[in-house]
């Protein structure tokens, strides 16, 4: 992703790219993500984080996986690694 383009991402949805530069295997829900990934990010809804991760979906830069139980997992987009890495420095 163009350094541009990453820069053009809300706060939230950079902090998540962040979180999955250092873990690039994570993979959780809405909820989780907001939970645990956001829980130092003051005064984040679920709202804005559901827009976060949306947003990244948009870009590609995430996928989001329908598990059998019905629940959405989203995931880093195997294909962006190396271009997120590349943006932060």
């Amino acid at each position: 992703m163009p350094e541009s383009h990453f820069n053009e991402l809300s706060d939230i949805a950079r902090q998540l790219l962040a979180y999955w530069q250092e873990h690039p295997e994570a993979s959780d829900t809405l909820e989780g993500i907001h939970q645990w990934w956001l829980s130092g990010v003051n005064n984040v809804t679920l709202q804005e984080s559901q827009e976060a991760l949306l947003e990244l979906v948009s870009h590609l830069l995430v996928v989001s996986e329908t598990a059998a139980t019905g629940e959405v997992y989203y995931r880093l987009s195997p294909h962006q690694i190396g271009s997120i890495s590349q943006s932060r420095k």
